[in-house]
């Protein structure tokens, strides 16, 4: 079922649709109301690419606000980031409390790797409780497929600015010769 799932995902014609698609089943893994897909500029800034449920894009933005959350740690720390309950958790005191304001109580959030993609998949839940291995797995699964369905995603529009840029520098060269 993921397999066709998967398919389905990469068959959509929009980049942000299809990372939609896949967020959606990740939240099917479990009680999550909030997912985001979020990448990692070069400057260390989130950038949240694609999302299910605003208050999931808030709680990036947020994160690269305080400079603290479980996609930064993600990134620099543990590939997988589970918090049960926000509200006792040490780890990131002011977005803790943002994202509670939010009505976010649980996260698990795991690193996206690829070639030369780096970013996260943040799921998002209203109320505490239990992460189970076997949620973390399915998780797992789902990220290491949306690791290259982003980097083909990154990849293609790099090429198509590339094949812009060159038609530019086409046109410059034209006028230049003309002159």
């Amino acid at each position: 079922m993921m397999a066709e799932w998967l398919r389905a995902a990469a068959a959509l014609r929009s980049p942000i649709g299809r990372m939609q698609a896949v967020i959606g089943m990740a939240m099917e893994t479990g009680p999550w109301t909030a997912g985001s897909i979020a990448v990692f500029e070069p400057d260390s800034f989130l950038r949240t690419f694609a999302y299910l449920d605003a208050r999931a894009a808030s709680c990036d933005r947020l994160q690269g606000e305080v400079g603290e959350g479980p996609a930064h740690d993600a990134m620099k720390l543990d590939p997988v980031q589970v918090a049960t309950n926000l509200a006792d958790d040490p780890r990131w005191p002011r977005w803790a409390t943002a994202a509670n304001d939010l009505g976010i109580n649980r996260v698990l959030v795991l690193r996206l790797a690829a070639t030369s993609t780096s970013g996260t998949l943040s799921l998002y839940a209203t109320r505490p409780g239990q992460i189970t291995e076997r949620m973390v797995r399915d998780v797992e699964v789902l990220a290491a497929h949306a690791s290259m369905l982003l980097d083909a995603i990154i990849t293609e529009d790099q090429l198509r600015q590339a094949a812009f840029i060159r038609g530019l520098i086409g046109q410059a060269q034209g006028i230049l010769m003309h002159k």
